[in-house]
């Protein structure tokens, strides 16, 4: 496979999973091929480069889907330096510590929850809870942003809107 051809791949790997988000959906994507060694020269690798240097500098580090500062997770780098940035102009107490949350423990709802959650229009899928464009590792989570937009219980005449992710 040449270099042409894993851009077209990923590039169309990329309209599926922006497709998905359009919908609501969370996208299922299939992992990416193992692509033969790049060149060590060039502005792709520069790039590579400075991206992991400034990963390394700040302490993020991409934790499967996710990136991850502190004990913080961002969908996109740029939010997670943002933050970094931020933090080390003016750390406080709450950011000291151990970097790493604990380990995650994911449960299904049960019948029970899953109606409750339906009223709400949040769904479970892969792990996560989804409200909209949305995702959330807790319902609670969910359900609080829920209430707290003014989502309306299935069977309203009032829509339910969300803002485009930026």
């Amino acid at each position: 496979m040449s270099f042409d051809h894993d851009i077209v791949d990923v590039r169309a790997r990329i309209r599926k999973v922006e497709s998905a988000a359009r919908l609501g959906r969370s996208p299922r994507v299939e992992a990416a091929p193992q692509l033969p060694a790049a060149r060590t020269d060039g502005p792709a690798v520069d790039g590579v480069v400075a991206r992991e240097r400034l990963m390394a500098e700040l302490s993020i580090t991409y934790a499967g889907r996710q990136y991850q500062y502190s004990h913080y997770r961002y969908d996109r780098l740029d939010d997670a330096v943002a933050y970094a940035r931020k933090q080390r102009s003016a750390p406080s107490a709450s950011d000291a510590g151990d970097s790493l949350p604990p380990a995650r423990v994911e449960e299904s709802p049960d019948e029970l929850t899953r109606r409750r959650m339906a009223g709400y229009w949040i769904t479970y899928e892969d792990g996560l809870y989804h409200l909209g464009p949305y995702r959330y590792e807790r319902l609670l989570d969910a359900m609080r942003y829920a209430r707290q937009a003014g989502v309306v219980k299935k069977g309203s005449l009032r829509a339910l809107v969300f803002p485009s992710p930026s």
